[in-house]
């Protein structure tokens, strides 16, 4: 029996749908970059789910990419990521492409907030974390957190980085430092020991000395992210830092408040800084594709 209707799964919030007698819903609405998980019921082997607009969320090439739709034909269950802002409509189809149930419109809002804003919702973080702060930037607090020492080599940055962990996460001034000459991108720098304290910093000269030890630290699919204003249009320093760390690294490139956020959570994942996520091989992974894996990463974006 193929598809006869949607309805809501319990683990998916009941404020971001719009059902109608019997729980069969007629509208769901979430943010980009987050997983929905729904019940296709009826849903049987040889069916899939496509989507009437692939740039907002994973299409006819879903079976194809991993960890962007799951479907369990026991339970019906139908798991998809949302990859931008949007409109678009779901719908089942056979072995033979041909529709055989009932459309559901799907709506994916900005994600884009203020710090001030209630519905910043920051990602959150899981595994083994671990945060170092600015004396002057104190924002992020992990499993394990320090504050950057007054008398410290910023080549030592990661010392107290634990085996194994999942997430490095930095937090710091970022900006060009008043002893570089000429406003070019590849001068930003991370001012890890303080804004009042620029010579004792992170640049393109000593970023793959202070990146090099993560390599054997970290689990194989961690995640750096440097919470740093700025510091992702500086290409250069970012490419030195994925590749000597060999993982993913994560950099704004636009203002990153100084605010406190909960425990293990971290803003870089709403759209307001404007994240560029760098390979070790020296390319850009798209933003989507990195949520794609927030369940193997271990983080979660919020709906």
């Amino acid at each position: 029996m193929p598809v006869t209707k949607w309805i809501r799964h319990p683990d998916f919030p009941a404020a971001n749908v719009n059902a109608g007698q019997g729980g069969v819903l007629h509208l769901v609405q979430f943010r980009e970059w987050a997983f929905c998980k729904l019940i296709a019921e009826g849903l049987v082997k040889g069916e899939a789910i496509r989507s009437s607009a692939t740039t907002v969320i994973a299409g006819s090439n879903w079976p194809a990419v991993p960890g962007h739709v799951a479907m369990d034909f026991r339970t019906g269950e139908v798991s998809f990521l949302a990859r931008e802002f949007g409109t678009t409509l779901l719908f089942p189809v056979n072995a033979e492409g041909k529709s055989v149930g009932p459309g559901l419109a799907i709506g994916i809002q900005e994600r884009r907030a203020s710090a001030k804003e209630k519905k910043l919702s920051p990602a959150t973080l899981s595994g083994k974390t671990f945060a170092v702060n600015a004396p002057d930037t104190k924002t992020y607090e992990m499993e394990k957190t320090v504050t950057f020492g007054s008398t410290l080599d910023p080549v030592k940055i990661f010392a107290d980085v634990p085996e194994g962990a999942d997430h490095v996460v930095v937090s710091s001034h970022g900006r060009i430092p008043d002893d570089l000459s000429g406003a070019t991108a590849a001068s930003f720098s991370m001012l890890v020991a303080g804004d009042k304290d620029e010579k004792r910093r992170l640049d393109i000269t000593n970023v793959e000395a202070a990146f090099t030890p993560l390599k054997k630290k970290l689990a194989k699919n961690a995640v750096v992210w440097l919470g740093s204003c700025s510091i992702g249009n500086n290409d250069v320093f970012c490419k030195k830092a994925a590749a000597a760390s060999d993982r993913l690294v994560v950099a704004p490139t636009h203002f990153c408040p100084v605010v406190k956020y909960p425990k293990n959570t971290i803003d870089l994942l709403n759209r307001e800084p404007t994240i560029k996520v760098f390979q070790p091989n020296g390319e850009l992974k798209r933003i989507s594709d990195l949520c794609a894996e927030q369940v193997a990463r271990k983080f979660k974006v919020p709906v």
